[in-house]
């Protein structure tokens, strides 16, 4: 009775964790059609003036799209790890290091993306 209701929860999780990488592919095409938008309107408007501020200010938002790749693999292995314990609850502890192992991965790639959107942005 019990573990029927862990292994329900666990798949109501998971299908959580699905509508969310759905929802996330939405958002992250309404945000790259939007930035496509504001490029094309900040070139024109960069060429029309010919100040390159808003060519720097796309090139660092260029530089931080690598952070949604790094959202969705979290997410996705966060999903991953709580099937595998549902599965397999003993190997608990070697699944919770692996995914803040792999977690801490694709954070740092984030936080490179941000310090490079910055250097980017701050230097002349």
């Amino acid at each position: 009775m019990i573990s029927s209701s862990i292994i329900q929860l666990l798949a109501e999780a998971t299908d959580n964790t699905a509508k969310a990488a759905d929802n996330m592919k939405e958002v992250t095409s309404k945000v790259m059609q939007k930035a496509g938008e504001a490029a094309a309107n900040t070139v024109a408007t960069s060429a029309a003036s010919s100040n390159h501020a808003g060519l720097v200010a796309i090139g660092a938002g260029i530089a931080m799209v690598g952070v949604i790749g790094s959202g969705l693999g979290q997410g996705y292995s966060s999903g991953k790890a709580v099937e595998a314990v549902g599965r397999n609850p003993e190997a608990e502890s070697r699944i919770k290091l692996t995914l803040i192992l792999g977690a801490a991965i694709a954070e740092t790639s984030s936080i490179y993306a941000l310090i490079i959107a910055f250097i980017i942005l701050f230097t002349k």
